[in-house]
């Protein structure tokens, strides 16, 4: 019995470092974002870099990335 509840004590430990580690991360992420908006865009290999970087965690978002990098050539030239 008290193996049992020393398991579930570990598999309770590992779950709540897991969630630590994903809100850390998250937290990483938006300071990321958050350092995006701040910077100016003068240049625009920097731009594409970071739209890619900030599209790049779901592929439906390489479309938007595709479309906001035309818009910005566009309005560029």
């Amino acid at each position: 019995m008290a193996s049992s509840n020393k398991k579930i004590g570990e598999k309770e430990k590992l779950r709540l470092r897991s969630l630590k580690m994903r809100m850390i991360g998250s937290s990483h992420f938006q300071n990321d974002v958050h350092e995006f908006i701040r910077k100016s865009l003068s240049s625009p290999l920097y731009v594409v870099v970071r739209f890619f970087l900030f599209f790049s965690h779901q592929p439906i978002s390489l479309i938007h990335l595709i479309i906001l990098l035309l818009n910005f050539s566009l309005n560029y030239f």
